[in-house]
């Protein structure tokens, strides 16, 4: 396949990307669950996150988002994270950032960026 030619996914790529997605999900509020705590919100497991104030919910979406941007953006710019992260919230950043690589390896191979022969996993 020429270089940049895009196609449809495969099943299996499809199948994937749902998982990482769905996992990435799992990821997200899981992170939030972290932050909630740091901020000081009354918030033990995920299903408490729905009982915060319109107000809280509001802030911990920014919060973590933002948290995810910043490790991203330090993977991105090169800046080495720890392979062994020392706490719970850099396990989920670190876990997030992992599945998004994947997700773009999926997409990559789908546009014709790379092909199987290129995959190292």
């Amino acid at each position: 396949m020429p270089e940049g030619h895009e196609r449809e996914f495969t099943p299996e790529e499809s199948k994937k990307l749902d998982e990482l997605h769905g996992a990435r999900e799992e990821l997200f509020s899981e992170i939030a669950l972290v932050i909630a705590s740091q901020l000081g919100y009354a918030a033990n497991k995920i299903e408490d996150l729905a009982k915060l104030s319109e107000a809280e919910r509001t802030s911990l979406q920014a919060e973590t988002e933002e948290s995810i941007e910043n490790w991203d953006d330090a993977e991105t710019d090169g800046i080495t994270q720890p392979s062994m992260p020392s706490n719970p919230l850099q396990a989920l950043l670190y876990k997030h950032h992992e599945l998004g690589d994947q997700i773009l390896d999926i997409q990559d191979k789908a546009a014709g960026l790379w092909d199987d022969d290129d995959d190292d996993s």
